[in-house]
């Protein structure tokens, strides 16, 4: 019969994954593997970190762009993730398509709002026009 018990070793090694996920999942991306892991682990410890990285710099990044569009009203700027791959392009390309779409909003509400002011000043009343 064939034992899955791990050893100490694995078990530590594994608990230390454990912990990063857990922090992960809770929006914790301070927490690192150790960085003299070797073969195997080393390789996961590494990829691991990137995740981590990467994560932290997507999040710059949308934290950068409500800024520089919601609050400071720069309507044409975009979100800027040159290290994204994968799905993290697709969050990133979806962010900027939202951001088009909120300025063709803004574009059709300033000309209907245009033609209600003209309506308001001409005296024609808005179910006219």
């Amino acid at each position: 019969m064939q034992s899955n018990m791990l050893n100490g070793r694995d078990e530590m090694y594994l608990a230390q994954i454990l912990n990063v996920l857990i922090a992960l999942r809770n929006g914790d991306f301070s927490v690192k593997m150790p960085t003299n892991l070797t073969s195997l682990e080393g390789k996961i410890a590494d990829t691991l970190y990137e995740v981590l990285e990467t994560k932290k710099a997507f999040i710059g990044s949308v934290v950068k762009i409500c800024k520089t569009v919601g609050k400071e009203g720069k309507i044409d700027k975009r979100i800027d993730f040159e290290t994204g791959r994968g799905d993290w392009s697709l969050i990133a390309e979806s962010i900027n398509e939202f951001i088009e779409d909120l300025k063709d909003l803004e574009i059709d509400f300033c000309s209907k709002a245009s033609k209600g002011c003209m309506v308001m000043i001409s005296g024609i009343t808005p179910d006219l026009i």
